[in-house]
């Protein structure tokens, strides 16, 4: 009787096989190769995977659904869709419009370098397969657990021109744009009562360690303290989007879903983000806040704050001038400071909630995490919100703490 992982590698190659032959491609698949990535794709079997031809080899890394029983089972088959919507029909979409058919925008269409190209994307039954581009030959590693200034700006900067694609679209398609954006699942709406213990408790945990951190704020701030659980209740609402600014987010955008090429000074030169699963039509605060809060330290975040989010908007309205050949003043109107300030504002909640109960994990040792599972298997449980608080580290506790003294401070809560 053939295991678990024959029957996966069996499926693959035969599912490639079957998509080589309907394309007319002269391909042969090799066998699927299991193997574990640095970054932090949770529960999907990765394999990479070779494609020989008689001049040309394709080398290509594999997604596929995670076994049954997997707290994310349920959501699974929704964000394979949203991904292969993604990197197919949509970013073709976007990148389409925003060239408009016309020459010399090269600058618009590298956008779609930003993310690795799709083989193919192939669903039955009972499993689906996600083929991409493997980036590691051509010198794509994973980010650094904690992003320095020149990381942060070039990860900000390609997320100005990811989300221009869409302001750009709504100006110039806005029935086609909003046709295809109704195609992504809303999958958070499925996952909202599993991970509301996790929530709620990593949050009670972040006030905890605030009070401990900064006693003389604490009682100042007392009021807003004692309203977290009520604000942690907000989580799924703060998706919803809100015109004129939402714009279809990556919503998982950190250094764990970003790779990075260097120089020869060592300095990042290019990147590619990846895993788009839960991609949705949101404000741009659920990618801008999960990178700032999660990805960086409060050494680089804090003093950099203007600098950092005028990056993202310098390069949104880069590429909005271009594509649309309009004048920079009008887009400075629409697009201001203060316009994308009281969007971030409102929406940046988001970001600090998913980093407090995400944050302690990112930081974890391989053994650090090992003993996370054995101590608490499920992933919605208080056991795991006890698990994770032992188990974080005196910088985790910094940060958590920092972060909320931030939104504190801010009036973000």
């Amino acid at each position: 009787m053939a295991t678990m992982l024959e029957a996966q590698r069996a499926w693959i190659r035969a599912a490639l096989q079957r998509h080589v032959e309907r394309t007319g491609q002269q391909l042969e698949v090799a066998d699927p190769v299991p193997f574990e990535s640095q970054g932090f794709e949770f529960y999907c079997p990765l394999f990479r995977v070779v494609a020989r031809g008689s001049s040309a080899t394709t080398l290509l890394v594999v997604k596929i659904l995670p076994p049954e029983g997997l707290d994310l089972y349920l959501t699974a088959r929704l964000q394979y869709r949203n991904e292969s919507l993604f990197y197919g029909d949509f970013l073709r979409f976007l990148l389409d419009t925003a060239v408009g058919g016309r020459e010399g925008l090269d600058q618009i269409k590298a956008i779609g370098s930003l993310f690795p190209k799709l083989f193919c994307a192939y669903e039955d039954d009972s499993q689906c397969l996600l083929a991409l581009e493997d980036l590691t030959p051509s010198g794509f590693v994973h980010a650094p657990k904690i992003l320095d200034l020149a990381h942060m700006k070039l990860s900000l900067r390609e997320l100005g021109r990811l989300h221009a694609l869409s302001y750009i679209a709504k100006k110039r398609n806005p029935k086609k744009f909003f046709n295809v954006v109704k195609r992504f699942n809303r999958w958070e709406e499925e996952m909202c009562g599993k991970y509301s213990i996790l929530i709620h408790g990593m949050v009670q945990f972040c006030a905890e360690l605030f009070r401990a951190k900064f006693p003389e704020d604490s009682e100042k701030y007392a009021h807003r303290l004692a309203r977290l659980d009520a604000e942690a209740d907000k989580f799924f609402k703060l998706t919803e989007p809100e015109e004129p600014l939402a714009v279809l987010c990556h919503a998982d955008y950190n250094r764990n879903n970003i790779m990075f090429t260097y120089d020869a000074e060592g300095k990042p030169s290019s990147l590619k983000a990846i895993d788009f699963q839960l991609a949705m039509y949101s404000s741009p605060a659920i990618d801008l806040s999960l990178l700032l809060f999660l990805s960086t330290s409060p050494e680089v975040r804090d003093p950099h704050w203007d600098e950092l989010l005028d990056t993202y908007r310098s390069s949104v309205l880069d590429a909005m001038e271009l594509s649309l050949c309009c004048e920079r003043d009008v887009l400075e109107q629409e697009y201001s400071r203060e316009v994308l300030a009281r969007d971030f504002g409102k929406f940046c909640l988001h970001g600090f909630l998913v980093t407090a109960f995400f944050l302690p994990v990112t930081m974890m040792t391989p053994q650090e995490s090992e003993q996370l599972t054995r101590e608490s298997p499920s992933e919605t449980t208080a056991e795991r919100v006890e698990a994770k608080k032992r188990l974080c580290s005196d910088e985790v506790k910094h940060r958590l703490a920092v972060l909320l003294k931030v939104m504190l401070e801010r009036n973000f809560l």
